[in-house]
């Protein structure tokens, strides 16, 4: 019983996370990072891959940003606004190439998006929960200088709604984007089939450099599956235990039932030569069940609520003492428990009161 709700928790708890809005479209997105790319000297290699990744057909928009998104890898930066009176903000960022906001499917509240002079001057895009720190709508905060604490910061020429680009399950945090041509990690969107568009991105990368060093040519959907490892492992093994112990405890009530009925095979027979109907004899073992089904849900459940302070942490938008899935396990304990019982109370029923007579 508590290994089945602590499962049904984490199940409510990873389908949560699925729901979960990250505020960008990954669904037609793949991605790969270049690691050794980062250097002044490496733009023109960069251009030769992303016009190759532009090349292929069915691609309508390549970017890339110098820190993978949903990943653990982030850049903290302290930043301020010139003149604002807030204090300083611990803020993640990042740097992208003009696009990335566009393949991403990322909502611009205000201002515009990178563009190719913003290269060769010093400007930068944030989050509305940046704005929101500093007091400021997100109309009044374009134009403003950001400080870094090391002298004059770029300007702030637009505004984009939140985006998760860390841990998943974290609080959103403020984020501050900084243009360049292209960076080290590189997204590809397009209406090609998942596969298809993998495949053709790996064409296209041999075919600039067979010898480059790449990270793992995949869907975003992985590097998202991959973000929530430790939710999705943890669900894993709560469902193989409680799998195991339901089928152990419904193995051990079968060999409970039947010895009783069994040991109880001279009573039944006596009570069906007195007169009783299957029917009083089926509800007499029927009552024994539902007793252990009691008694074992009433107990687990206990646990469950007591083991759930120990799971609280990793769990996303549920508490652990969920009455939810508190019911969907006692449902089905006291299912399995019928399904265990089912032959010995068909047994009991069968009962041949003669030769129980003769015996006697």
């Amino acid at each position: 019983m508590a290994l089945l709700a602590t499962t049904f928790v984490f199940a409510q708890s990873l389908a949560n996370i699925a729901r979960l809005d990250l505020g960008i479209d990954i669904d037609s997105v793949a991605m790969f990072s270049v690691p050794q790319l980062g250097l002044p000297s490496d733009v023109q290699f960069t251009v030769r891959i992303a016009d190759a990744l532009k090349a292929i057909p069915g691609v309508s928009s390549v970017t890339s940003s110098m820190f993978p998104l949903l990943s653990l890898n982030e850049n903290i930066t302290t930043v301020t606004i010139k003149d604002s009176g807030a204090d300083v903000l611990q803020a993640h960022s990042n740097v992208v190439s003009p696009g990335f906001f566009e393949t991403f499917g990322v909502h611009f509240l205000a201002g515009r998006d990178f563009n190719d002079q913003d290269l060769t001057r010093p400007a930068a895009i944030v989050t509305q929960r940046f704005a929101e720190h500093f007091g400021l709508a997100p109309e009044l905060i374009l134009g403003r200088a950001i400080d870094p604490g090391t002298g004059s910061g770029p300007e702030i020429i637009g505004v984009v709604s939140d985006v998760r680009s860390g841990k998943i399950t974290g609080e959103i945090q403020p984020q501050l984007f900084l243009p360049t041509r292209f960076s080290s990690t590189f997204y590809v969107s397009g209406a090609l089939p998942a596969t298809a568009l993998v495949d053709a991105v790996r064409g296209a990368i041999n075919r600039v450099d067979p010898n480059m060093p790449t990270e793992r040519v995949q869907m975003m959907k992985q590097q998202f599956q991959e973000n929530i490892a430790t939710e999705r492992a943890l669900t894993g093994a709560s469902a193989g235990f409680a799998v195991l112990a339901t089928t152990l405890a419904a193995l051990g009530l079968f060999g409970v039932l039947a010895h009783s009925v069994a040991q109880r095979s001279r009573e039944i027979g006596l009570r069906y030569a007195l007169g009783a109907p299957p029917a009083r004899i089926r509800g007499m073992v029927m009552r024994q069940v539902m007793s252990i089904a009691g008694v074992g849900v009433v107990i687990g459940g206990t646990a469950a609520v007591l083991l759930g302070p120990g799971v609280e942490t990793v769990l996303f938008g549920v508490k652990a003492e969920n009455p939810l899935a508190l019911a969907a396990a006692a449902v089905t304990l006291v299912a399995v428990t019928l399904g265990a019982a089912y032959v010995p109370i068909r047994r009991a029923s069968r009962v041949d009161p003669m030769t129980v007579l003769r015996y006697e």
